[in-house]
């Protein structure tokens, strides 16, 4: 994502695979110009996303977001989310077995 407005195509990207779409901040650390926050999202997918098809099946993910700041704005961000966890509770990709 690039900018205000490659935020808002992500998040609008989302809500269209799950109106009820939820992010849970747990917690923030923060040191000098960086913060990392530790986040669980959450919802229904009703809606097609990149190429997927609606499952209605619900998700929750965790990850980790570290970002830098300048001038009380974000100008660089990293983030890791359970995406094969999430494929995976969507039927999409088959849960591993032991």
């Amino acid at each position: 994502m690039q900018g205000r407005a490659g935020v808002l195509a992500w998040y609008e990207g989302v809500k269209s695979l799950s109106p009820d779409f939820h992010i849970d901040l747990h917690e923030t650390v923060t040191e000098g110009d960086t913060a990392v926050t530790r986040w669980t999202a959450s919802g229904t997918a009703t809606g097609e996303w990149r190429g997927i098809p609606p499952t209605g099946k619900p998700f929750v993910i965790t990850g980790m977001t570290m970002s830098k700041f300048s001038d009380g704005k974000i100008v660089e961000s990293w983030a890791n989310g359970d995406d094969l966890g999430l494929l995976q509770q969507l039927g999409l990709v088959p849960e591993m077995t032991a």
